[in-house]
């Protein structure tokens, strides 16, 4: 056996679509195959037998979710890059709240799988139970997937987010700016409507870090932890910012 080789499991309840899986894999030279498996007992059994490199894991097995194969995994010391394989893009954001690596929609494009496979090569493994629990943890904050790893964001820390090209900058309340390669469309959905508010096509605020807004300067003024900032919008959009601003103080939020 080639060590060197990704130590692969395959969960899927679907013969067909194993097998499309499994030829798209045997093209691939550092994979090697170790199991399969078609339900969630197996799953677990193989997974804790194995202790693979990478799984492969239909979510839905026979009508059950599989996350809680990784429920039970997650409590032993294994490092598996988790890859989801599905048809329901629905379950996209739980995947990531679950530590998945990755997440692909079948019909599984081979040009994406062997991309995959390439970055599984060049990144290093991490305890899939740690990474597992501090997703596990992080109640009430949003979880986003960036190039390279999983970046957990609390919502009453940020201030504003910018589009930028494709990327998104988060200004913190601590000063701090993050840049996230995903856009600002894919982050509004993850936050609270009630409390962010998109505006222009550039920026989401937080209601409840805005101060002032001064419609006669264009001016809109933000609460930092030691300071203030002031970020300048056009006339509609300043002045529908402030009729924003004051439904959200007047439902007491």
């Amino acid at each position: 056996m080639n060590t060197n080789k990704i130590r692969t499991i395959i969960v899927e309840d679907e013969p067909n679509d194993m097998d499309a899986i499994q030829i798209l894999l045997g093209k691939i030279p550092t994979i090697e195959i170790v199991d399969t498996a078609k339900n969630i007992e197996q799953a677990i059994a193989a997974i804790t037998y194995h202790k693979p490199d990478l799984v492969l894991l239909d979510i839905i097995l026979y009508g059950r979710e599989a996350f809680e194969v990784l429920d039970i995994i997650a409590q032993y010391n294994l490092n598996p890059k988790v890859v989801f394989t599905t048809g329901h893009s629905t379950y996209q954001e739980e995947a990531m709240q679950y530590a998945a690596f990755e997440y692909l929609l079948k019909p599984i494009d081979r040009f994406k799988l062997t991309e995959l496979v390439r970055k599984i090569e060049q990144q290093p493994s991490v305890p899939f139970g740690e990474s597992y629990q501090k997703l596990k943890s992080t109640q009430n904050k949003i979880v986003i997937k960036s190039q390279t790893n999983f970046v957990v964001i609390n919502p009453n820390e940020i201030v504003y987010i910018k589009a930028d090209g494709n990327d998104s900058d988060f200004f913190l309340e601590s000063g701090i700016t993050t840049n996230l390669g995903k856009q600002l469309k894919y982050i509004e959905e993850q936050l609270d409507s009630t409390i962010f508010e998109r505006i222009e096509k550039s920026h989401i605020v937080n209601l409840s870090k805005i101060i002032n807004v001064n419609t006669k300067r264009c001016e809109c003024q933000f609460r930092m932890e030691h300071s203030t900032k002031t970020i300048t919008f056009g006339v509609e959009t300043i002045r529908k910012l402030k009729k924003r601003m004051l439904e959200f103080h007047d439902n007491g939020m």
